[in-house]
């Protein structure tokens, strides 16, 4: 059985937390004797509290590297799975390096060049000796259990790195060097990397695939004119997309205050609201107060400003409530932590996932306020950006979930516009545009001319009940076509509508 991602960080986690309890409980025991027994010395550090037995078994080492003298075709197999770090014994370490470097070298991998070759670069002694490398074929019934073999070793390393990561963690929240909310994110990062380390892919034939391939496209005959994907409930984009697909990195972009938040804002409520999945929305630059009132505005069709600003009638509000009992059903969730690295968002959307496993959609306002994992790293903006841009795209993958991320354009775009007339947005505009550009599987732009060069049909400036027609241009889209979908825009509601609207 194949153990998911996010299964398998929830199974660290639990021995993480384990190990420090284990660990807490011998420093409780040491620095709080019984009154009946003598005080034979608190440890003034926390080096004692390495009493913990390190899993590991020397014959299982022994084994894998005597198959692979006995028999080279193993190597291969062998070397895919396991570093020499994997090994708890120095000597074995030594060995098999050793043999990797014979084997790929081509040569064959027999005693008497191994030995050899351990001999000119001066660690035959550190290796055990002749005698030592001579006696491992001893250790190996059939070569044929060599894999399992390197599966318990590998198992084993993995342990014994997990208990490392939860000393470090003992021994850095003791010390109080850092933060809380930094040394949680650090902790995560040190449980999160073991898992990446864990995770190993393999090849897989067409053959054991095709059938779900088959039960996929069954599945899909059956849904003519329906989407695919989530649908995101304005008809022309569907048809672009084909819905929000899982796994997907997609980007939003668009000029300041034009509406990428409103219209991200949009996408959640017509999720969670006309299809019941759970959306969650990641906001480094807005309030969740701010938030939900845009929201709530947009699905009762009043005017922001107004409600902003106390202009509202009775009838309004009551009516403004009776949407809020609606929305409030809605599975919809906000984090307004400002300042969020890419560790700590991916660590909370785990929680999330793992509270709602139907969540089905990720929005974060925006890419560009986030920061790297490792913040006094000396790199610039672009290495950080390409971080952040990558560990979202392995978020959405590790998920099962399309994961949208906000981006700001970049001043190019002002340079090409006209006078009266705005220029469209093209993928070259993204700000930090390589990282982004090339790890998005969608990449759409929110382009309308600017509320202040609308008129209404006497050639004066008005908001009132102002519809602007907005372009949501798809200007990459890895597994389907571009193209332009059509909306109307109402600012006074911050609320995006098809252009088949209707009153």
């Amino acid at each position: 059985m194949t153990i998911g991602p996010a299964l398998l960080l929830v199974r660290l986690q639990n021995l993480s937390i384990q190990v420090l309890r284990s660990r807490s409980q011998i420093m409780s025991e040491t620095k709080a004797p019984k009154k009946s027994e003598k005080n034979q010395g608190a440890p003034k550090d926390l080096s004692s509290l390495s009493s913990l037995r390190l899993p590991y078994n020397e014959d299982e080492e022994r084994g894998v590297l005597g198959a692979m003298l006995l028999d080279n075709d193993i190597i291969n197999e062998v070397m895919d799975r396991l570093h020499p770090e994997d090994f708890y014994n120095p000597s074995h370490q030594l060995i098999y390096r050793a043999i990797l470097d014979i084997y790929e070298s081509g040569k064959p991998v027999e005693l008497v060049l191994l030995v050899d070759h351990l001999r000119r670069q001066g660690k035959l002694e550190a290796s055990g000796g002749y005698v030592a490398i001579a006696s491992l074929e001893q250790f190996i019934v059939s070569t044929g259990h060599a894999p399992e073999l390197a599966h318990q070793i590998k198992d084993k390393s993995t342990l014994r790195r997990l208990m490392a990561a939860a000393e470090k963690i003992l021994r850095d929240s003791s010390g109080e060097t850092r933060d809380a909310s930094d040394q949680v994110s650090a902790a995560e990062k040190l449980i999160f990397d073991i898992s990446q380390q864990t995770e190993g892919g393999e090849f897989v034939s067409v053959a054991e695939i095709m059938p779900q391939t088959i039960e996929e496209i069954g599945n899909l005959r059956g849904q003519t004119g329906e989407v695919s994907g989530v649908p995101t409930g304005f008809i022309d984009l569907d048809k672009l997309l084909n819905g929000l697909h899982k796994a997907d990195l997609l980007i939003l972009a668009a000029r300041p205050s034009i509406g990428k938040t409103t219209f991200a804002l949009n996408l959640i409520m017509n999720v969670a609201l006309y299809t019941g999945i759970p959306a969650a929305i990641f906001s480094l630059e807005m309030s969740a107060q701010s938030l939900n009132q845009r929201l709530l505005c947009s699905y009762s069709r009043q005017n922001n400003q107004d409600v902003s600003r106390g202009f509202i009638k009775e009838d309004e509000f009551k009516h403004i409530r009776t949407c809020a009992a609606e929305l409030a059903d809605c599975p919809i969730f906000i984090d307004d932590t400002p300042s969020l690295s890419i560790m700590q968002l991916r660590s909370r959307a785990r929680r999330l996932k793992a509270l709602q496993p139907n969540l089905g959609f990720i929005v974060v306002d925006y890419l560009q306020l986030m920061t790297g994992s490792d913040r006094s790293a000396n790199r610039s903006r672009q290495e950080e950006v390409s971080e952040i841009s990558r560990g979202l795209k392995a978020l959405a993958r590790e998920l099962q979930v399309p994961v949208m991320a906000l981006s700001q354009l970049s001043r190019n775009i002002e340079q090409r516009s006209g006078k009266d007339k705005s220029a469209k947005p093209m993928l070259s505009d993204l700000r930090e545009s390589g990282a982004i550009e090339q790890d998005a599987d969608v990449v759409m732009f929110v382009h309308r001319e600017r509320v202040e060069t609308q008129k209404d049909e006497s050639g004066n400036l008005s908001r009132e009940n102002l519809a602007i027609e907005t372009e949501i241009i798809v200007g990459k889209h890895r597994n389907g076509p571009i193209g332009t979908a059509k909306l109307l825009f109402f600012p006074n509601w911050t609320r995006f509508e098809n252009k088949q609207y209707d009153n």
